[in-house]
């Protein structure tokens, strides 16, 4: 029994490391002509310094190359609270970021204002902001739950509205 057990676990381990190997992983690939060592990982540790891919947790690669199967250009970076990446989805600048141990807080997607869904646009333009333009979007996704930062304008003033759920309110507002 235990034979069998402790052969299980080794080879478990060595599967495991074959396919780390295999995976390959390349977030964001670049290569200059005369570079001899080929495509490279753009990852930039906490004091500004090139890094690995090695150095970013496994758990937060994978979920990000689960989660962002569309990703494109992306830049890891280490900091003291964990680790954040920017990319771009669709043609969209998008940020991820994960804690120490790899696990997802929080993801935000910039994108311009005609790509807002027709429900929270219809929020926002349904009574109070008719006359106002909706200039960009910030999409959070954070515990489960989708949170917009809408900007808007008109000729007098600009706004950033958040709307969670039912919830809408103005948190900024400058006047030109």
């Amino acid at each position: 029994m235990k034979k069998i057990f402790f052969t299980s676990l080794l080879l478990a381990i060595l599967l495991n490391r074959m396919q780390a190997q295999e995976m390959n992983i390349r977030i964001d690939n670049y290569s200059k002509e005369g570079n001899d060592e080929g495509d490279k990982t753009l990852v930039t540790g906490s004091d500004g310094s090139t890094a690995t891919i090695n150095d970013i947790h496994v758990k937060a690669v994978r979920d990000f190359l689960k989660a962002c199967k569309k990703a494109e250009s992306s830049h890891w970076y280490i900091d003291a609270d964990g680790f954040f990446v920017y990319y771009l989805n669709e043609g969209n600048r998008a940020r991820r970021f994960y804690d120490k141990k790899g696990n997802f807080i929080y993801s935000i997607l910039f994108y311009p204002g005609q790509f807002l869904p027709a429900d929270i646009k219809d929020k926002v333009k349904s009574t109070y902001y008719l006359d106002y333009t909706i200039t960009r979007v910030e999409e959070v996704f954070l515990k489960g739950e989708k949170i917009y930062f809408v900007h808007i304008e008109d000729p007098s003033c600009f706004k950033i509205l958040r709307i969670s759920g039912s919830e809408m309110e103005t948190i900024s507002e400058m006047f030109k």
